[in-house]
């Protein structure tokens, strides 16, 4: 983003000027845990990979068994936040994430922090907003990825948020809307915080690996009896997408956003982003794509479709 700063590590510096560093837990596949202790060394004795990729839902339910586990107690209070948000402005942030939890707390509801759409926006997920709740309101229902005729409509309604991925929820509250949402889940957490506690590793693992390829939102979010959401006053942004980063650069008149050794000729609106410094990048008559070049691989899209690159595998 700029700021020298790798993602994690600006929102673990979010994060623990909140809660002080001791209460900052990290989340994350193994193939990254290696890399994540040598960035954050404060973070090390913090860091935990999940024993295979079960998506949000997974790595959720497997991080706060670990905490729990380790704290050796349930009457814990969790703030969920993804490590690939661009927050603009962090004191609006941390207040509003205080006032999220504390709600949360106070109220035995799920919790999340959502974002006035600024566009009609195909890659993230909306909320439709219900009755309010004191300074919140209910979410009366998610909606998913939406095409863009669905998204312009959504946007121009003026009822809907952003669902910005940020969950916060106290332990019990959690456990009561996951047994009724989801017992397999339920019952997962359970066995697998016995397991850790026991010592038991492997069997934990064993346990994790029985369950569904899910987000949190399809396994919870969108099930839950009690949900509610507290519209967002900070400047936010997704990067989890190529995309994004013709948000975040400044472009040239033709709205080019180029990071590395790059030219755009007789072309407009394209991410160009090129880490290899041996190899010069042209594009010609090309409009509305993304070009990323690394030293060992090229990948090219349309800007519409960057939210799928997942899709793509390499030898």
């Amino acid at each position: 983003t700029g700021s020298g700063m790798v993602m994690l590590e600006e929102a673990v510096l979010r994060i623990e000027e909140i809660f002080g560093i001791e209460n900052v837990y990290v989340i994350t596949g193994a193939h990254l845990v290696d890399s994540i202790r040598e960035e954050l060394p404060g973070l090390s004795s913090h860091v935990f990979a999940e024993p295979t990729k079960r998506n949000t839902a997974g790595a959720i339910v497997w991080g706060m068994a670990v905490v729990s586990s380790l704290l050796r107690e349930e009457d814990i209070s969790f703030a969920i936040i993804p490590s690939d948000h661009r927050i603009h402005t962090a004191a609006q942030f941390q207040n509003k994430v205080l006032e999220a939890l504390h709600f949360a707390e106070k109220n035995d509801v799920l919790v999340t922090i959502g974002i006035p759409p600024t566009r009609p926006e195909t890659g993230y997920g909306y909320m439709e907003l219900g009755d309010p709740i004191k300074k919140a309101f209910q979410v009366k229902r998610f909606i998913e990825k939406p095409d863009a005729a669905k998204a312009e409509q959504l946007v121009n309604g003026g009822n809907v948020l952003w669902n910005s991925g940020m969950f916060f929820w106290h332990f019990s509250t959690f456990m009561n809307e996951l047994a009724a949402a989801s017992p397999k889940h339920f019952e997962a957490l359970q066995q697998i915080v016995s397991a850790i506690y026991r010592g038991r590793t492997v069997e934990a693992e064993i346990e994790f690996g029985d369950l569904p390829d899910i987000s949190i939102d399809h396994v919870l979010m969108e099930k839950a009896r009690h949900v509610a959401v507290i519209k967002a006053d900070f400047e936010w942004d997704d990067l989890g997408s190529w995309d994004a980063l013709g948000r975040i650069h400044i472009a040239d008149e033709a709205g080019n956003a180029i990071v590395g050794t790059g030219e755009a000729i007789e072309a407009s609106n394209n991410v160009i982003y090129n880490s290899n410094p041996d190899q010069a990048v042209q594009v010609f008559g090309l409009d509305e794509m993304v070009v990323v070049v690394t030293p060992d691989a090229v990948m090219v899209c349309p800007k519409s479709r960057a939210q799928e690159v997942k899709k793509l595998t390499r030898g």
